[in-house]
């Protein structure tokens, strides 16, 4: 685990957990010492043995749980954490696999902000209808691309692409195409 987990992050979970057992199981006795070191020179005539309870009660343990499971939620989280190194994916279409990487890069190129989103108003409308105000052109590539792979319309969009600009899909073409 100490290997997707940096030392010092590691150490940090750690020690979480142990202060939050510490609080929770020793935080009577640490009450005491708090209230007769800290309280009574801050407060002069106003301690009060009820105090160290409250104390316990309404800090030591619930400092004590979230500790502990924050503590552990590092812990537990670190294996999750750990990804291999993605390659781009690989979309299986009529003409073989495709490069999806590619192909997004290949509708940033291809078109301008216009002509993309009319691309997507005049074929794919329900893409169109999630596009906000402000939305960039590689979020809008994104949303077309992330669609067209759900609905396994990626020759359909390659067509379409190829016809509004063939030259930039004649630069793309081979990248695209995976064996």
């Amino acid at each position: 685990m100490a290997r997707f987990f940096s030392k010092g992050r590691f150490i940090f979970a750690i020690v979480l957990v142990i202060l939050g057992v510490l609080l929770i199981f020793e935080g009577r006795a640490l009450a005491p010492y708090f209230f007769r070191d800290v309280v009574v020179n801050v407060v002069p005539g106003r301690y009060d043995s009820n105090w160290e309870q409250s104390f316990v009660n309404g800090v030591c343990f619930p400092l004590g749980f979230i500790a502990v499971f924050a503590g552990l939620i590092m812990l537990i989280s670190a294996e999750s954490m750990h990804t291999e190194p993605q390659k781009p994916v690989e979309t299986k279409t009529e003409h073989g696999k495709v490069d999806t990487e590619t192909i997004r890069e290949l509708l940033v190129v291809a078109f301008d902000d216009e002509d993309l989103t009319t691309l997507c108003f005049d074929h794919y409308r329900s893409v169109h209808d999630r596009f906000g105000s402000g939305m960039s052109k590689s979020e809008k590539a994104q949303q077309l691309l992330e669609y067209c792979i759900r609905q396994g319309e990626l020759d359909r969009l390659l067509t379409l692409v190829e016809e509004r600009n063939p030259h930039q899909y004649a630069n793309y073409q081979d990248r695209i195409q995976r064996e």
